[in-house]
């Protein structure tokens, strides 16, 4: 059976070439193509976006992230063309398009080199502690030596009366950036309470456990966001809201999260809407409080958010800004009005898992899942 799809495969790869005169370089583009596990009407779709980006080379999508970030702006654009809802088609090929994309991204080393050794850690990385029952610290290492980190001294939470950080054993975690979250065992050497600037010594690790849960790429955001509170799953959808709700700040999104500022204490498990304009749309997406971080000297929370159910057109356009695909593509009134061909009759054309999940992981809880 898989010789037969493969001759068929062959077959059609072998029409295509002849229909398109044996022009080399549409030759490799389907070869490729196909290797990547697009479809031949997907790959005649993706023909026309490499046609209208100009690109002397149409092969090099398959190879580069400027030239795949070229493809999909030019293409969405002309997916915009036929009007505000995608076809099946054209939502099914930019899906996978993005797909790919996040393939090409994981693939980067510097999502796949990990450290093995504290020592390995830099100055001002930021790492959360937990302490037995006391919940979750806040610090920063401030000095590796070759026998120990000099980090600062926790806070966030208070410890029992009567408790120094003293000989204590530590669980600690941090996301590195650019990378993926890490958890590790210590225990506290010393602790310089007295001093003026108060801090810990604590003991190197070469037991670090790593983490690449994360399933989509994060990229920072800093932009308003409006929060409208919501009293069950079925006031989830996506229209637009002019009225009521509070104001927060994003910090970074991704297809599938975000996370934001917010006044006050946060509450785990509140469904929320949320609105913001990127890139001239207004994009509107539920999600969950999976976690927040309340800071007391400042009465602020940042909220970790898992989204329910995004519609595909509204996960595409996320996508747009987490890749910046337009970003060396906006268009310049002095250039005119660029013209983007429709798709019609195309069959005719030849940032931590989060590190909330490792805490959630290593201390057996398990994640609430929104279906």
């Amino acid at each position: 059976m898989l010789i037969v799809i493969i001759l068929l495969l062959i077959i059609v790869l072998i029409t295509v070439i002849i229909l398109n005169g044996g022009n080399r370089k549409w030759r490799e583009f389907y070869v490729n193509g196909a290797d990547a596990g697009f479809s031949l009407r997907e790959m005649r779709m993706l023909k026309k976006a490499a046609d209208q980006a100009g690109l002397e080379n149409p092969t090099s999508i398959f190879f580069s992230i400027d030239q795949l970030d070229h493809s999909i702006s030019v293409l969405s654009k002309i997916v915009e063309i036929n009007g505000l809802e995608y076809t099946p088609e054209e939502s099914e090929l930019l899906k996978k398009l993005y797909e790919y994309r996040k393939t090409i991204e994981f693939n980067k080393p510097r999502y796949k080199n990990g450290i093995k050794h504290t020592m390995e850690l830099k100055e001002g990385q930021q790492i959360k502690i937990a302490l037995g029952k006391s919940g979750l610290f806040h610090s920063e290492v401030l000095e590796i030596d070759e026998s120990f980190l000099t980090i600062s001294y926790p806070s966030g939470n208070t410890l029992p009366q009567g408790v120094s950080w003293r000989g204590q054993k530590l669980r600690v975690y941090f996301q590195k950036v650019n990378d993926a979250s890490y958890y590790f065992e210590t225990h506290v050497k010393d602790d310089y309470f007295d001093r003026s600037f108060k801090l810990l010594h604590i003991a190197h690790s070469s037991s670090i456990l790593r983490s690449q849960r994360r399933k989509s790429v994060r990229t920072k955001a800093e932009f308003p966001v409006s929060l409208y509170p919501l009293e069950d799953m079925s006031h989830v959808d996506n229209l637009v809201l002019s009225e009521g709700g509070f104001r927060g700040e994003m910090i970074d999104l991704s297809e599938d999260g975000a996370s934001l500022i917010i006044g006050g204490k946060g509450k785990e498990g509140v469904l929320i809407k949320l609105q913001f304009q990127v890139e001239g749309s207004i994009i509107v997406v539920c999600g969950a409080i999976r976690y927040f971080e309340h800071m007391e000297d400042s009465d602020r929370s940042i909220l970790h958010l898992q989204f329910i159910r995004p519609d595909e057109e509204t996960r595409n356009k996320i996508l747009s800004f987490v890749y910046d695909v337009h970003r060396s593509h906006k268009h310049d009134p002095a250039d005119g009005d660029v013209q983007y061909a429709e798709l019609d009759n195309f069959d005719e054309d030849a940032e931590e898992a989060e590190l909330i999940e490792m805490i959630e992981d290593v201390d057996g809880e398990e994640e609430t899942s929104y279906n």
